[in-house]
């Protein structure tokens, strides 16, 4: 059996229970530790570096199943370069907005992440792979990249877990409306979207804590996409 690397990008430490998870995987080669910052170059030379041709990201955060290499490894077929997966998050807020979306939509159609918390990948598409020195956003470049040859196949959730919660929303919309990762069409209907389903997410978890975080993090957002705006005039 071929060993495929592991890169994980961290600002300190991973989960203990990751490097658990690891010891359990059957498969992984060497585990490769970056703290190289910003990490959109730490991704770039740490899989450069693994010695396998397909090589496993994962974040510093994240819990995987036993089964996890070998699910990803299974869809990467023919013209496939990377392979991801749809991770569960421990927030209780984020997981009945998204209950009360799948309602009325299939959320692997309306979902745009990229999942890049837990993907396998070519080695060898990264060999020309020149991103713009940032964090947040990042992983749509590093999408966008392996699209320009290859396809990007994102799997239902089958098991991975995210622990923490995503925080600087100001930062994160002002990287998406400066790099263009969503368009104006995409944004009008992000806003829409959360004015109507965030107060029947609330309803969910009868918590009107709920709704208070969800509105907050969702004017940060905008927040961030106004600031970009103006500051690029």
């Amino acid at each position: 059996m071929k060993l495929i690397d592991v890169v994980i990008p961290t600002l300190s430490q991973p989960d203990p229970g990751l490097l658990d998870d690891l010891d359990h995987v059957s498969g992984i080669g060497n585990v490769i530790i970056t703290r190289e910052k910003p990490l959109s170059i730490a991704r770039k030379k740490a899989i450069l570096k693994a010695e396998s041709s397909l090589v496993a990201l994962i974040d510093d955060d994240i819990r995987i199943p036993h089964s996890w290499l070998n699910k990803l490894k299974s869809e990467m077929v023919d013209r496939v370069g990377a392979v991801s997966s749809v991770a569960a998050n421990k927030d209780p807020d984020k997981d009945a907005y998204l209950k009360i979306v799948s309602c009325f939509f299939n959320l692997d159609s309306v979902d745009t992440s990229p999942h890049i918390n837990n993907v396998l990948v070519r080695k060898e598409i990264f060999e020309n792979y020149n991103p713009p020195l940032l964090f947040l956003g990042e992983d749509f470049f590093f999408k966008k990249h392996v699209e320009k040859t290859h396809i990007w196949k994102v799997l239902p959730f089958f098991g991975v877990q995210h622990l923490k919660k995503s925080s600087n929303f100001v930062g994160l919309g002002y990287a998406y409306k400066k790099y263009n990762h969503y368009s104006t069409k995409q944004l009008i209907r992000r806003a829409v979207s959360k004015f109507v389903f965030i107060p029947y997410a609330a309803a969910l978890n009868l918590s009107f804590k709920t709704a208070f975080n969800l509105h907050r993090e969702n004017s940060h957002f905008y927040a961030g996409v106004f600031k970009q705006i103006f500051e690029g005039k």
